[in-house]
């Protein structure tokens, strides 16, 4: 699902972000009370270097793990795990660093790595072009609309009035 609305970070997640936007190291944040297994801290930073690599469009991308539960049946190990996040993100940011979209998956990591990374990256760039059509031949902005102005500056008809639209 894509959501055009700035995506929030749950309080129990796990982010994945480089300190500069597309450049500098990775930073693992972690906020509340989850654990990540070493599949899904694989799939964290390689999703964020495929994606900062390949589609930026001149911003940059944050990868997200989040809503963990209470008991996860981890397959490859056949054991039970806690607090196991269940849903990865994947925001999009724009040059300034303000989140624009997020593409969200709930496939388990197995199936991600089996599938391939690739497969989430093309829905990724899908997304993105599906969120730029939409604003630019359905909302009809031009970039004047689409441009933010830095404190002090005057900008004509910055905005557009548009309901909360997902599409889905």
């Amino acid at each position: 699902m894509i959501e055009i609305e700035k995506p929030q970070l749950p309080f129990n997640c796990v982010k994945f972000e480089r300190e500069d936007g597309r450049e500098g190291e990775i930073l693992q944040v972690k906020a509340g009370r989850i654990f990540l297994t070493s599949d899904q801290k694989l799939i964290g930073e390689e999703m964020l270097n495929l994606l900062n690599r390949s589609i930026h469009h001149d911003g940059s991308w944050r990868c997200v793990w989040c809503d963990p539960v209470e008991k996860f049946w981890n397959a490859p190990t056949s054991m039970f795990l806690t607090n196991i996040p269940d849903r990865f993100e994947m925001h999009y940011l724009d040059g300034d660093r303000d989140p624009i979209f997020k593409v969200d998956c709930t496939d388990k990591p197995w199936i991600m790595i089996d599938t391939g990374l690739t497969y989430y990256r093309d829905s990724c760039e899908e997304a993105y072009q599906t969120v730029k059509d939409f604003n630019e031949n359905v909302l009809e902005l031009s970039p004047n609309q689409t441009f933010k102005q830095a404190k002090g500056e005057k900008l004509d008809h910055a905005f557009v009035d548009a309901p909360d639209i997902s599409i889905i």
